[in-house]
């Protein structure tokens, strides 16, 4: 099974996030710190499409990318949709890590549409594994 985990440590963008993907008939998970994260997608035994806030007090969004690439069962099992007001200013390692992990860069403001998308996409991706 596939789940969703919301890592944003803004609580209004974090609930937002949840109850629409609550809405469209997915298992979310919200958690307001990298350390919360890492501990989920480190243990979880499902498969999770990890919504990452790139800017996030420590460990951000960079430091849990690194863990999940330095993991093949992780790499394998999770599938990273990098959320970002500011994609433009990302670093190219976060753009090279986000690359060899198969994921996606996500621009906040969102369109509901192509959030919608690119989950449903990370969601087949990893069923079909």
């Amino acid at each position: 099974m596939v789940q969703i985990l919301v890592v944003e440590n803004d609580f209004s963008n974090r609930d937002v996030l949840c109850r629409l993907l609550a809405d469209e008939g997915y298992q979310v998970q919200g958690v307001d710190n990298g350390q919360q994260a890492l501990a989920l997608i480190t243990t979880s035994a499902d498969s999770l499409v990890v919504l990452l806030d790139y800017f996030m007090p420590a460990p951000g969004g960079h430091d849990i990318m690194i863990t999940v690439l330095a993991d093949p069962s992780l790499r394998q099992r999770h599938a990273i949709l990098l959320m970002s007001a500011s994609p433009q200013t990302l670093p190219d390692d976060a753009r090279a890590l986000i690359a060899q992990l198969n994921g996606q860069v996500l621009t906040k403001p969102f369109k509901i549409s192509a959030l919608l998308q690119a989950v449903a996409a990370a969601v087949q991706r990893l069923s079909s594994i």
